[in-house]
C-alpha cells in the first residue's frame, strides 16, 4: 500500500509542478529515508525552500488523500410472518398446570444463573472493555494533537527566523534560531537552523570591526562544518572571510607602529586561512584576484614592518654608541 508521501509525489508529478529533478530527489529522500516522511512534512519543506507555492501544496495534499470506500448497510433481519397455523403451534406447545392455568412451554429448560467462580472479573464487561479503548483512543488522539501543534509551532518560529535573517536584523534572527535550536531538537529542519544560527551570529557584529567578526567565525563556524546543511552557508562565508582579511590587511597597511602593524598583518592571516578551507568557501566560489589584491598589501606591510623593525634597532644601536 503506498505512503501518503508517495502518493503526495505522485500528484505533483502528475500536475507537472516540480521539475524532473527534484521529483527524483523527493524519491530517493522517500526510499532510503529509515523513517518514511509525512506528505505534509514533504509540502512544508517544499513551500520553505520556494519549490512551491502554499496553495498548490494544499491542492496537491488534498488529492493525495486515500479515497474512502462507503460502507454497505447491514440488511435489516425478516420479521416471521404472522399466520394461523404458527399460533396454532404455538397454543399445542403450552403445557396446562395443575391449577389449570397455562404453564411454561413445553422443551424449553427453565433459565439457569451460572455461579460465578473465583476467577471471574465482575470488570470484564463489555462496557468496561469498550470504555477502556475509548480512553486510549482519546490519549493517542491528544497526543497526536499536541505532536502538530508543537511541529506547527517550530515551524513557525523557524520561518520567522529565515525572515529576520532575510532583513538583515541579524540580532532577532540570532534570538529565533537560538530559541528553535533549544527547543526543537528532533524538528527535521534543525540541521540547517544550527548553521543559520552561527551566520547570524557572526553578521550580528559590528561590520567594520574586523577583529570581533573574525573571532566570531572562528569560534562559531568549526561546531557546525559538518552539518548535513553546511554547504547552504558557502556563499555567505564567500562574502564574509574575504572582506575580514581585507579589512584586517587595510588596518595593517594604515598603522604606524611596528606592534600594531604585526598584530593587524597576523590576523589577516588567519582571516586567509579561513578564505583557503574549500570546505568553507569553494572554488567555485572563490574570487581569486580580490584574494591576490589581500596577500600583495600583506607582502607590502611585511616588507615596511621588517624596514621600520631594522631603523629602530639602528636607532638603539646609535643611542647606545652615543
Amino acid at each position: 500500500m503506498s505512503t501518503g508521501a508517495e502518493r503526495f509525489i505522485d500528484e505533483l508529478a502528475k500536475r507537472e509542478m516540480l521539475p524532473e529533478p527534484i521529483i527524483k530527489r523527493l524519491w530517493d529522500k522517500v526510499a532510503n529515508s529509515s523513517s518514511v516522511p509525512s506528505a505534509r512534512s514533504l509540502a512544508t519543506f517544499l513551500v520553505d525552500k520556494g519549490h512551491l507555492s502554499r496553495a498548490d501544496a494544499d491542492e496537491a495534499l488534498e488529492a493525495a488523500k486515500p479515497q474512502r470506500k462507503p460502507r454497505k448497510p447491514k440488511p435489516e433481519p425478516k420479521e416471521p410472518e404472522v399466520t394461523d397455523a404458527s399460533l396454532e403451534a404455538a397454543d399445542e406447545q403450552t403445557v396446562p398446570t395443575e391449577e389449570g392455568g397455562a404453564g411454561k412451554k413445553a422443551g424449553k429448560p427453565a433459565r439457569r444463573y451460572k455461579k460465578k467462580t473465583k476467577g471471574d472479573n465482575e470488570f470484564d464487561t463489555p462496557l468496561m472493555l469498550l470504555g477502556s479503548g475509548g480512553l486510549v483512543l482519546l490519549l493517542l488522539c491528544g497526543g497526536g494533537i499536541l505532536f502538530l501543534l508543537f511541529r506547527e509551532s517550530g515551524d513557525a518560529l523557524l520561518k520567522d527566523a529565515r525572515k529576520a535573517f532575510e532583513a538583515a536584523a541579524y540580532r532577532q534572527a540570532a534570538a529565533d534560531y537560538g530559541k528553535f535550536v533549544e527547543k526543537f531538537t528532533n524538528h527535521e529542519g534543525i540541521s540547517g537552523a544550527r548553521v543559520m544560527l552561527a551566520l547570524a551570529r557572526i553578521r550580528e557584529t559590528p561590520e567594520t570591526n574586523f577583529e570581533q567578526r573574525l573571532k566570531k567565525a572562528q569560534q562559531e563556524i568549526p561546531p557546525v562544518e559538518d552539518e548535513e546543511e553546511f554547504p547552504t552557508a558557502n556563499e555567505e562565508l564567500a562574502s564574509i572571510l574575504p572582506a575580514i582579511a581585507k579589512g584586517l590587511a587595510d588596518k595593517a597597511d594604515a598603522a604606524t607602529e611596528v606592534e600594531e602593524i604585526g598584530q593587524f598583518r597576523e590576523l589577516a592571516r588567519d582571516a586567509l586561512v579561513l578564505c583557503a578551507n574549500t570546505k568553507y568557501v569553494p572554488t567555485r566560489l572563490r574570487d581569486k584576484q580580490e584574494l591576490n589584491e589581500i596577500e600583495i598589501v600583506l607582502q607590502r606591510v611585511q616588507f615596511r614592518q621588517e624596514a621600520l623593525t631594522a631603523l629602530g634597532e639602528c636607532l638603539g644601536a646609535m643611542s647606545k654608541a652615543v
